[in-house]
């Protein structure tokens, strides 16, 4: 028996547009145009650059032809790649009107981007695995993605004092995806979705 459907092509794209900065995807379009302006593509091999866009294109090829949408981590072996290649936007001269005579330099733009990473990172400290980067607002998140790619049992903790503020009136329904057991936290809910176990059980 196999499941007919599993996931959406859209699924790793969508989450990749959603939960990486958008600071670091500003860098990268800035990279994308140093790479087209200053390297031929005769040139791409000598560059060391080709390596790093093959494998970036058939691990991308790959997870976009998975069928199991099973979390934001499963991109991160993208994200190494991806800071080299941002490397390249220090090879751009960048022409903003108003900033300077001459364009405003690359450095200042990677640091002023950069900058923003950190000040975002910080800001989000500790709770990375729910982050987003303000396309989606954190309160309307479990409209889009679930699971481990928001949370992974992490907050129990916080959804048992919830319980305890205000006490359900009715049965709950529990969409949770992780090794801790709610019931250890005082939580009585029923499961909705089933365990991962079971979901590999019908796979061939």
């Amino acid at each position: 028996m196999r499941l007919a459907h599993l996931g959406w092509r859209s699924f790793f794209p969508y989450v990749f547009l959603v939960k990486t900065p958008l600071a670091l995807l500003a860098l990268a379009a800035l990279a994308g145009i140093a790479l087209a302006r200053t390297t031929r593509l005769a040139a791409l091999p000598s560059s060391g650059m080709l390596p790093l866009l093959l494998f970036s294109a058939a691990y991308w090829a790959v997870a976009i032809g998975s069928e199991l949408n099973i979390g934001h981590r499963h991109l991160l072996p993208i994200y190494a790649p991806l800071f080299i290649l941002c490397g390249a936007v220090t090879r751009l001269d960048l022409k903003v009107p108003g900033l300077a005579r001459r364009g405003w330099p690359a450095p200042t733009a990677t640091l002023a981007l950069l900058g923003i990473v950190a000040v975002e990172s910080l800001c989000w400290f500790p709770n990375y695995l729910a982050y987003f980067n303000g396309l989606i607002l954190p309160s309307q998140a479990h409209r889009h993605v679930v699971d481990s790619s928001l949370d992974w049992g992490q907050d129990l903790p916080a959804l048992a004092r919830y319980l305890q503020r205000r006490p359900a009136t009715s049965p709950l329904h529990l969409a949770y995806f992780g090794q801790a057991e709610p019931a250890t936290h005082g939580i009585s809910a029923r499961r909705i979705n089933a365990p991962l176990t079971d979901l590999f059980a019908v796979l061939p």
